[in-house]
Formats: C-alpha cells, sequence, structure tokens
C-alpha cells in the first residue's frame, strides 16, 4: 500500500516523495513509477522511482523518490508499482499493477 505522497519544485523540477509498505514482498521484485496518460498524441510518461531509506514505522516499508521536468501539473501522476520480472510485459488494467487512488 501506498502511504502519503510529497513533492516540491526546485530548480525547475518535481522531487516527489512515496512511501510504499511492501507486507511481505522482496523489494528487489518491485518497480515504484511515477505514471501520467498520454497528452497531445504522446507516450505515456512513466519515471522510474529510486528506493531510499526505510520507512520507520511498525510496518515494513521503503521511501521511493524520482525528480521530474515542470511539464504539466503534479495532479497529472500518479505513483503505481509493477512486479520486475525478466521479460514479462503487463497491460495497464492487469490487477497485479497497484495504482495510488
Amino acid at each position: 500500500r501506498f502511504g502519503n505522497a510529497a513533492f516540491k519544485t526546485e530548480d525547475g523540477q518535481y522531487s516527489y516523495r512515496v512511501p510504499v509498505f511492501v507486507e511481505g514482498i522482496d523489494p528487489d521484485n518491485i518497480a515504484v513509477q511515477l505514471y501520467a496518460e498520454p497528452q497531445n498524441g504522446e507516450s505515456p510518461e512513466v519515471y522510474n522511482m529510486t528506493r531510499a531509506e526505510q520507512v520507520n514505522e511498525p510496518e515494513k516499508g521503503y521511501f521511493f523518490d524520482v525528480r521530474l521536468p515542470i511539464r504539466r501539473k503534479i495532479s497529472d501522476y500518479t505513483p503505481r508499482v509493477v512486479a520486475v520480472l525478466d521479460g514479462a510485459v503487463a497491460p495497464l488494467q492487469a490487477d497485479q499493477i497497484l495504482w495510488k487512488e
């Protein structure tokens, strides 16, 4: 599950951080991404987030961070968790993708 996300703007970029609670899943087997729907006929924007320090709470979790250029409103972006498996491709509607609500 996701915790509360936070962002700030600096040097013409968004700095975005979200805690993800992995609940028994090996964090090496997931990728956390910031996703935005396609706009004006372009491809969707997908930014891979970097795992940072562990969350200091009873549940096991980690902070994930990313910096991205300010091209759209931050509300256009949604964090998601996807499985990392060699050669696997999942459609956006797959139940194995966890989207932050």
